[in-house]
């Protein structure tokens, strides 16, 4: 059950994901990357034996995503546009981690409560890979503003 509807969970991501390209173009190059990943979880849950999850394939390269983080900093204009999507990601990785963390701590078997907390960090790594892009966009909306527009904390 919980692995039918982690899947369901993360093909929603997906045409989420779909639909986020569509709307915002320009960034594009993070979108194909989550979509890649994406492909590479769904395989992984589709798996019928335990694999072996190489972080690298499931969070993607950090050379892969030091080209997303450039890219988005040279962006001209329209931040706030950029802002909205990228938050709605961030808030999907983050609501999904929160899953497999659920289903991890109230799994009665310890292989499969290893199984959901390692998917949990998967999720979390990719959502800090996220963040980098949204604070960039943060940065240069208060490089518009001139001020902070949000409350300054710790996530």
């Amino acid at each position: 059950m919980k692995k039918t509807f982690a899947g369901d969970l993360e093909r929603a991501i997906t045409e989420e994901l779909e639909q986020l390209k569509k709307r915002t173009p320009e960034l594009t190059c993070l979108w194909d990357l989550l979509l890649v990943l994406q492909e590479e979880f769904i395989q992984v849950l589709q798996s019928d034996e335990p694999v072996n999850l190489e972080t690298g394939r499931l969070t993607g390269s950090d050379e892969a995503w030091k080209q997303v983080h450039a890219y988005i900093a040279g962006m001209e204009g329209a931040v706030l546009q950029r802002a909205i999507p990228l938050w709605t990601i961030y808030s999907l990785l983050e609501r999904t981690a929160q899953y497999y963390h659920q289903a991890g701590i109230n799994s009665a078997y310890p292989k499969e409560k290893a199984w959901y907390l390692s998917l949990e960090q998967i999720k979390l790594m990719e959502k800090r890979k996220v963040g980098g892009a949204v604070r960039t966009v943060h940065n240069h909306l208060w490089g518009q503003l001139g001020f902070a527009p949000f409350m300054i904390g710790k996530e």
